[in-house]
């Protein structure tokens, strides 16, 4: 399936959520990579919230729960959003 057809079913979705699973080397993360520039793309065009790609495979949820982990991650991968200085202060966490 192309990309655009995978960022036009996507953003027909009513809760816009997606898990991707399959066998090592079935082409998870690539279509995750493909789906995210799309989105990008597609928001560039139509506005809307920005897409992020995130592992769930660091997420420990005997540990930390769900919401902490994409904050943490975000912030980790995203530092600006912990500057509201920086980014403005819709970016602060």
């Amino acid at each position: 399936m192309a990309a655009s057809t995978t960022v036009e079913k996507f953003v027909r979705l009513p809760k816009r959520q997606l898990v991707l699973l399959g066998a090592p080397g079935a082409g998870k993360t690539v279509l995750a990579i493909l789906l995210t520039l799309g989105l990008l793309q597609h928001r560039r065009e139509h506005g809307g919230p920005v897409p992020v790609l995130l592992s769930v495979s660091s997420w420990d949820p005997r540990t930390e729960h769900l919401h902490s982990w994409v904050v943490r991650r975000l912030v980790q991968d995203y530092p600006a959003l912990a500057n509201p200085e920086a980014g403005g202060a819709a970016a602060g966490c």
